[in-house]
């Protein structure tokens, strides 16, 4: 099987030099198919054979086009997008004949890479385009994937057409590119529509290789939502471990085996910010990416002061640079703007006698975040571990 070439991720600020065209980026899997004599195969990107998964399309391969020599490269779709996709992944051949008639798939199919024989990786683009066009004769099942001039003012056009109308994004091509097999190439340009989730991170896994950590573990809403481990530069995660190991603590919820069996380190907690295709599978991000831990926007620490009003539990916060205090909760009340606002002491120590004298006073913002906070604490904005000033925050009700 030939590895497919893969496109860039930019954004619609993109600078384009000489002839481009975009085409819509399809919510499905990449599919490489060939035909080599009577034989029609199917490839995925993870070197899967799964011809005997989509009969539909085979069947229609072989009608609409009129050679046995060949090999094209598309976009395997469903009606539902790539999550509707993956109730096709099943081996039964009664289930598979039940699904290719209740869910039937479509190749799109943007570049042709062999005809009758013929390698044609490199020639140009364009040339590519007219022999596909030529070679396939489309139905419903195999489509090719439409395509038009775009240049930069017309990028961010596109991108929204595309967009709006239910795609993932916009892929962009220059006219003149060869087929470069494995490689992400710059002649190949990706526009995505992705959504922002909120997650903490709760750990990381070990590295195969040179680098810190392997991915970052997430949980979400109570429970263990995957691995992101792109978007960090060797830097991000040199910065990032050292601030998970200034952060540890117990992995409090269930993991899957076959991560807990990878895990490098645990965490408390962190807030952060991801950007994903969509969540499939109930709870599962597909191509998450990193986005930023997201400091002061976590109100987990908040949620329990404010909690610790109505029980009048102690809190004990942890101070990166002065260890530990206790925090007293003492008056619920709103300030001059009606905003409501918790005021609490704390001490340093872990004495259950006195009387709150002496104690500093420190407000904290009920409706945004902790602010105005006194005395060595500090919710930072961004994380910078050369800044000798920031103090690192966790919280936990003292029993």
């Amino acid at each position: 099987m030939i590895e497919p070439m893969l496109a860039k991720l930019t954004s619609p600020e993109v600078n384009l030099t000489g002839s481009w065209i975009s085409e819509p980026k399809y919510d499905g899997e990449r599919i490489i198919a060939a035909r080599k004599d009577n034989e029609i195969s199917l490839w995925t990107r993870r070197h899967l054979q799964v011809s005997k998964k989509f009969p539909e399309i085979i069947k229609a391969l072989k009608e609409s086009i009129k050679s046995d020599d060949w090999m094209l490269d598309g976009e395997m779709t469903v009606s539902g997008g790539f999550r509707t996709l993956l109730k096709r992944n099943v081996e039964d051949k009664l289930k598979i004949s039940i699904l290719s008639k209740k869910i039937p798939a479509t190749y799109n199919i943007f570049d042709i890479l062999t005809w009758k024989g013929e390698d044609l990786t490199q020639k140009p683009l364009v040339e590519r385009k007219r022999i596909l066009i030529k070679a396939l004769h489309s139905d419903d099942r195999t489509r090719i994937v439409p395509f038009k001039i775009v240049d930069n003012q017309t990028v961010k056009d596109h991108f929204t057409e595309y967009r709006d109308q239910g795609y993932e994004g916009a892929v962009l091509k220059n006219t003149s590119s060869k087929y470069e097999s494995g490689k992400r190439s710059g002649q190949w340009l990706k526009i995505k529509r992705e959504d922002t989730v909120d997650v903490h991170v709760i750990g990381a896994t070990k590295s195969t290789g040179s680098i810190a950590f392997g991915g970052l573990m997430m949980e979400r809403n109570g429970k263990y939502f995957g691995k992101v481990g792109t978007g960090f530069s060797d830097q991000d995660r040199k910065d990032i471990l050292k601030l998970l190991e200034e952060n540890r603590g117990p992995l409090e919820i269930w993991v899957p085996p076959e991560v807990e069996s990878e895990i490098l380190i645990t965490s408390q907690p962190l807030l952060a910010e991801i950007k994903v295709n969509e969540i499939i599978r109930g709870n599962s991000p597909r191509a998450p990416v990193w986005v930023r831990f997201r400091w002061g926007d976590d109100n987990r620490a908040l949620n329990k002061i404010c909690q610790s009003i109505k029980t009048k539990k102690r809190l004990l916060i942890n101070y990166k640079n002065t260890g530990k205090r206790i925090i007293e909760p003492h008056i619920f009340g709103r300030d001059e703007k009606g905003e409501m606002k918790l005021r609490a002491y704390q001490r340093e120590g872990y004495s259950e006698s006195g009387e709150p004298e002496g104690w500093k006073l420190f407000i904290v913002d009920y409706i945004n975040q902790m602010s105005e906070l006194k005395e060595n604490f500090l919710v930072r904005p961004d994380y910078n571990p050369e800044d000798p000033t920031i103090t690192d925050v966790s919280c936990e009700a003292e029993d």
